[in-house]
């Protein structure tokens, strides 16, 4: 029905236009220089019609031409992309399994084309350095540097994990000293300058990271304390080692004194710390600071540590050192690592029997091998064979206890 109307709108249209051509055709007259065009004026609009037809034609073909070639370009690029991924993934896959040289191979080649250069470019340098091949591992940084420069940290990290496992740790501290300048609470960055700093024993920077480490909330605070204690233990000692060898025993206390008191005020008390100086104290034959300065923090810091280091040392003045630590009996009668002290100190003043009865009591408190030691070797010097008989029987049978279940033998048992 629509057919019909538009052909006999058409139709009509003819006709009017037909019949004002008959009436008056008109005249229409083009020229250009030495050139004349004569016509009607219903024949130049026919040619202004096909004219604008063809050109209009010629304008859709061109577009359709164009996007059917925009079309092929992405299908290509996408399908290329496709490609690069698949590389990739198996590039990432073979890492996984340990196969470098394949996963280098197709990292690299999917580099230019895949969606994430960065990403291959980094597991590249990784499976370079895997290989032992330095310098295509640096030039895979660099390349992957080029892709994003805004991906410092990224980058920075990969390349100081492989400076680390290089073993070239003044590198690798500087890259990383750079990386936290950049991103001063990245997590992983402190956690590397850490392990850094434990590789080089550079137990000053070590301490100074503790607190930012703290800060951030990087590890526990069991193990910032452990590391906040190995750090400054390893300053004693690195103080006395940093000495020339004729030192002399005044110059190595008085060095030893002053790291001991450039500790933060809250470490003053800490007994692995104090422990360790104490034992250096003793180590450089200062036992009378060692007695003194544990008398002292005992004071303020009763621990079983310093307690079983007090018995260890031998002064001047046993007596009146075995004298002090029975003096801590009345608030601490039932404590095994004082019995043992105790023990020990009576020897040193030749108090045999005094200090068969310690050891005892501190084996009837706890069953430990140091005190069962010492007891065995008091009681074979007084000949007491038959007690010491008993008492390696008493201690096989203490360690005896703590052995798996396991098939024996028959026999006597």
């Amino acid at each position: 029905m629509k057919l019909l109307i538009v052909a006999g709108i058409i139709l009509l249209a003819g006709a009017f236009v037909g019949e004002l051509v008959i009436k008056d055709p008109g005249y229409v007259l083009l020229s250009y220089q030495s050139t004349t065009v004569e016509t009607s004026i219903w024949g130049l609009a026919i040619v202004v019609l096909v004219t604008f037809f063809i050109f209009h034609l010629a304008v859709r073909l061109l577009q359709y031409i164009l996007e059917r070639r925009r079309k092929i370009g992405d299908w290509n690029e996408k399908r290329t992309r496709v490609r690069a991924n698949r590389r990739t993934l198996k590039g990432l896959l073979a890492m996984s399994t340990g196969d470098w040289v394949k996963a280098q191979r197709m990292l690299v080649s999917a580099a230019d084309k895949a969606e994430t250069p960065l990403i291959n470019y980094l597991a590249a340098a990784r499976a370079a350095h895997e290989q032992g091949l330095p310098d295509a591992a640096d030039r895979f940084l660099k390349q992957a540097h080029n892709a994003m420069p805004k991906a410092e940290a990224a980058i920075g990290l990969t390349k100081a994990q492989i400076q680390m496992s290089r073993g070239q740790l003044e590198p690798c501290v500087a890259t990383l000293k750079r990386l936290r300048g950049i991103a001063p609470r990245h997590t992983l960055v402190l956690k590397m300058l850490k392990q850094a700093y434990l590789q080089q024993q550079d137990w000053q920077s070590l301490a100074d990271l503790v607190p930012y480490l703290h800060k951030h909330d990087v590890f526990s605070k069991i193990q910032l304390k452990k590391l906040e204690q190995q750090a400054y233990m390893g300053l004693m000692n690195k103080s006395l080692d940093k000495l020339p060898v004729e030192a002399d025993e005044q110059t190595r206390l008085k060095t030893l004194n002053k790291t001991w008191k450039s500790l933060p005020g809250e470490l003053s008390h800490d007994s692995a710390l104090a422990d360790s100086y104490a034992k250096l104290l003793i180590d450089n034959d200062a036992p009378e600071k060692a007695e003194a300065f544990l008398r002292d923090n005992l004071k303020h810091n009763w621990d079983d540590s310093l307690i079983k280091r007090y018995g260890q040392i031998a002064g001047n003045n046993p007596a009146k050192q075995l004298k002090f630590a029975e003096s801590w009996l009345d608030e601490h009668p039932d404590n095994a690592t004082l019995h043992l002290t105790l023990g020990r100190l009576s020897m040193l003043n030749a108090q045999w029997q005094k200090a068969r009865d310690y050891f005892q009591r501190s084996l009837a408190l706890e069953k430990s091998q140091e005190a069962y030691g010492e007891l065995a070797r008091l009681l074979r010097h007084l000949e007491d064979a038959e007690g010491c008989q008993k008492l390696m029987e008493e201690s096989f049978g203490s360690t005896e206890e703590s052995l798996p279940k396991l098939p024996l033998p028959a026999g006597n048992s």
